[in-house]
């Protein structure tokens, strides 16, 4: 819901995006990265064998590391 606006803030300013008037995406964006990269940590700490099955979780990981690193 918020990635295009995320994507609209890094262009704005992409010094500092919580300048942007679209700081609350940057935030939501940033908060849910980090619950779903903590989320599938647990999984896979708790569960690696059925966790490796599952590479379309590493994807969307990738993709959270990607912003967060944003």
């Amino acid at each position: 819901m918020h990635r295009g606006f995320f994507a609209r803030a890094l262009e704005d300013s992409p010094a500092d995006p919580l300048s942007s008037k679209y700081s609350q995406s940057v935030l939501s964006a940033s908060m849910s990265a980090c619950t779903f990269i903590a989320l599938i940590e647990s999984l896979f700490s708790k569960h690696p064998r059925l966790a490796e099955r599952m590479w379309f979780f590493f994807t969307h990981v990738f993709s959270c590391a990607v912003s967060r690193a944003s």
